[in-house]
């Protein structure tokens, strides 16, 4: 199997073992609860080309919902979206729809993108990352049980797909969305790699320049100097959890890759965020994304 592996990881395109096609959204309701949601479909199993489900939702002094639903090829469907058994995200006359269906959770999301133009494609040798929407309003419900949840909020959608991931062992991926009615920022870096945004005012800002910082206490400063006048500080708050990335692989699946990718863990925080535009001050709610690979 390991030796398979290795020739797979040779290849290139969708042939490799590190193709991936993922689609992520994040969304944060106006009652503080978080939902991150991905659909994706790799090569990194014994199976190649399946699809995976990871739909997890957590709010302040709740349990949380994780779910996971794992498909066959034959059951996956990569068509402008994705598609994995009767789960799906997929956009219809402008709008997304996410559903998730099964006997233990049944989600109905529409995200609505709002007008903020998209920023250019993040593209490097093998990978590129989209903000499919960078700014959308996000209504629902999710049912776990005899729990009802309702979802009325903010959310981004993001697209990463390729051959040549940045996933190798010690690098990070840090992320920090800035999610209001009003005003957009985002920052998806990994390494020295950005896909930024800044809409504020009704305009859109040059985010050519922009970085994401940890500090202390988890802490996380962006900053789009000397571009755009913007710098915004992000203060962790309940809710947050954690999730391995590879969890959809079997303990000795794991163990292979890890030998190149390090353990790989997927972290996400609900913040506050204090944000200086130029001489004016604004806050919303905002979202931290690390995934370490050690």
């Amino acid at each position: 199997m390991i030796g398979a592996w290795l020739l797979l990881a040779c290849a290139s395109g969708s042939d490799s073992l590190w193709w991936q096609d993922s689609w992520e959204v994040l969304a944060v309701g106006r009652d503080g609860a978080v939902v991150d949601a991905r659909f994706f479909q790799t090569n990194t199993g014994l199976v190649r080309g399946q699809g995976h489900v990871r739909f997890d939702r957590f709010a302040h002094k709740e349990v949380p919902i994780f779910y996971g639903r794992d498909a066959l090829p034959r059951d996956t469907v990569a068509d402008g979206a994705l598609k994995v058994g009767p789960d799906q995200l997929v956009e219809k006359e402008g709008s997304w729809d996410l559903r998730v269906l099964s006997g233990e959770l049944d989600a109905r999301l529409t995200l609505q993108p709002d007008d903020t133009p998209p920023p250019p494609t993040l593209k490097r040798d093998g990978w590129q990352v989209d903000a499919v929407a960078p700014s959308a309003t996000v209504e629902g419900i999710v049912r776990a049980g005899q729990r009802n949840s309702m979802l009325q909020g903010r959310a981004v959608i993001l697209h990463r797909s390729g051959d040549r991931p940045p996933a190798r062992k010690g690098t990070h991926r840090v992320a920090a969305f800035v999610m209001d009615a009003e005003f957009s920022l985002g920052i998806d870096q990994t390494g020295s790699d950005a896909l930024a945004w800044a809409w504020v005012d009704g305009r859109s800002w040059s985010a050519e320049s922009a970085l994401v910082r940890r500090l202390e206490d988890g802490v996380v400063e962006m900053d789009f100097r000397p571009e755009a006048p913007i710098v915004a500080r992000l203060v962790p708050v309940p809710p947050h959890h954690r999730r391995l990335l590879w969890d959809h692989l079997s303990g000795l699946e794991q163990w292979v890759l890890a030998r190149v990718t390090g353990r790989a863990e997927r972290r996400i925080r609900s913040a506050n965020a204090h944000v200086q535009v130029g001489e004016e001050t604004l806050q919303a709610p905002a979202l931290i994304l690390v995934e370490d690979f050690r």
